[in-house]
């Protein structure tokens, strides 16, 4: 399952909930470079450029934001051409 699915809904709930999701993350990226359990896993993310959760959560919402602004800017145009 993507991370990304529904991430703008869910991704601003409490740090406490998200916590089980991020700590699963961590476990996956430990598995695919098969490191301890115990290990630190930002440096595999660092090192693959993977996004954490809160990460993947700012990105969408940067892009989300992106969209409706130019979305804003071209009906303001419009409404000037117009006027």
């Amino acid at each position: 399952m993507s991370v990304f699915v529904g991430i703008t809904s869910w991704g601003s709930a409490c740090k406490t909930k998200l916590h089980k999701i991020l700590m699963k993350q961590n476990n996956c990226i430990r598995s695919i470079f098969v490191a301890h359990s115990r290990d630190n896993a930002t440096p595999y993310y660092n090192l693959e450029e993977i996004l954490k959760l809160e990460n993947i959560y700012k990105f969408k919402v940067g892009l989300f934001t992106q969209k409706k602004l130019n979305m804003i800017q071209k009906a303001s145009r419009r409404y000037s051409l117009e006027h």
